[in-house]
């Protein structure tokens, strides 16, 4: 089994470990804030979040192993891998960044 395949099981229990087992820790940045400011944030959404986010660059990278097979050629992996990571760091950035995962008090 290529390497491409572990990864992409990685990034499927990377996210249902944050979802699932609550290891919001994994995510950079939120262990380093005090719990007023992760309070700033609904973690629960964010598991979601990165749950789906990790299944579509699990399945991109998953892709990219058997077009590299079907092609016969090995480079083809590290392309789907590349866009499956670069498509995760781009819609994480930005959603988490976004209103709809603060908490916001009325």
């Amino acid at each position: 089994m290529s390497l491409t395949l572990y990864i992409a099981v990685g990034f499927l229990l990377l996210g249902i470990l944050i979802k699932f087992g609550k290891m919001y820790f994994l995510i950079a940045g939120l262990n380093t804030m005090t719990d007023d400011q992760r309070s700033d944030y609904n973690l629960q959404k964010i598991g979601n979040l990165i749950l789906s986010v990790c299944i579509v660059m699990s399945a991109i990278t998953a892709l990219g192993y058997f077009v590299g097979i079907w092609l016969e050629n090995e480079y083809v992996e590290f392309i789907f891998l590349t866009i499956g990571v670069l498509f995760g760091l781009v819609v994480i950035r930005v959603k988490i960044n976004s209103e709809g995962y603060k908490n916001f008090e009325v």
